[in-house]
């Protein structure tokens, strides 16, 4: 039996020789894979909607869940605040929880939350080479050790299979990066200093394909269009910006805090494999 991230009850029922029965009930919390987690937090904007994903938030902070706001389940070490009209289908907190206006709650629980493992990813950065890629043109690149990164607007960058490290990454709005696989996180891109994704990445076809993208520094992240795949940021924020109706965000996201800025963002989860 396959059973979805959530809470329920299982009913247990023994009978013996003579007929009498006995009924024992359990409450059940199936814990699904991270669509945020927060080492210090999690802020989900009004309108939002997390499609089913689980939510971790460590200590230190608050999850906050904004007016209108659809999420799955929340386990957090943090104070739990809901504005009005908020949906949320499990919350697991021993720091406390603040409803609002007709909420909708399927299950509460006030024991201290399971959490799965935080990623810890590690890279060298020893490369000095800047690379840098004009408007319109096509190009390609090796795995490696590299220094900054800048992919400039309608260029397009192939990457084959492997690790990259930059010691800054900058993909401008209409630039892409062309990598092998539509179903598994091929390439992995370590980023030390900063981050600017304001392009995509595709496959040849142009098929959106999944990305691994870990950042080691404390400057916060901002995502800036469609996002498939990764991101692990343990030292800084990241934020979600808004799509404008473009499309939504899917994946995974650790950060020391997850923000979605703009309301009605959606985000999917999904746990892609890193080959």
């Amino acid at each position: 039996m396959t059973v979805p991230p959530g809470s329920g009850t299982l009913k247990f029922v023994a009978q013996g020789p003579n007929g009498v029965t006995s009924t024992v009930t359990v409450t059940l919390t199936v814990q699904g894979p991270a669509t945020f987690y927060g080492l210090h937090g999690i802020t989900v904007t009004d309108g939002s909607t997390i499609f089913g994903g689980a939510l971790y938030a460590g200590a230190g902070g608050q999850v906050s869940i904004g007016n209108d706001a659809t999420v799955g389940s929340i386990f957090s070490l943090s104070p739990v605040l809901l504005h009005d009209r908020t949906t949320v289908s499990v919350i697991d907190t021993n720091a406390g929880l603040t409803q609002g206006s007709t909420d909708h709650i399927g299950s509460i629980l006030t024991t201290r939350p399971t959490f799965p493992a935080f990623p810890s990813p590690s890279a060298q950065f020893t490369g000095t080479k800047t690379e840098t890629f004009g408007p319109d043109g096509s190009f390609t690149l090796a795995p490696g050790q590299y220094g900054p990164l800048t992919v400039y607007s309608r260029a397009k960058l192939t990457l084959s299979a492997g690790n990259y490290e930059f010691t800054s990454f900058d993909l401008e709005p209409q630039a892409v990066l062309v990598v092998p696989s539509a179903g598994s996180e091929a390439v992995h891109v370590f980023v030390k200093n900063s981050v600017i994704y304001r392009g995509s990445t595709t496959i040849a076809g142009g098929t959106l394909a999944p990305l691994y993208l870990a950042y080691f520094g404390s400057a916060a992240v901002t995502i800036e269009s469609v996002f498939l795949g990764t991101v692990v940021a343990p030292n800084a924020s990241l934020n979600l910006q808004s799509l404008n109706g473009a499309g939504s965000y899917q994946g995974e996201f650790f950060a020391a805090q997850v923000t979605t800025l703009a309301p009605h963002s959606n985000v999917i989860p999904d746990a892609f494999t890193c080959k």
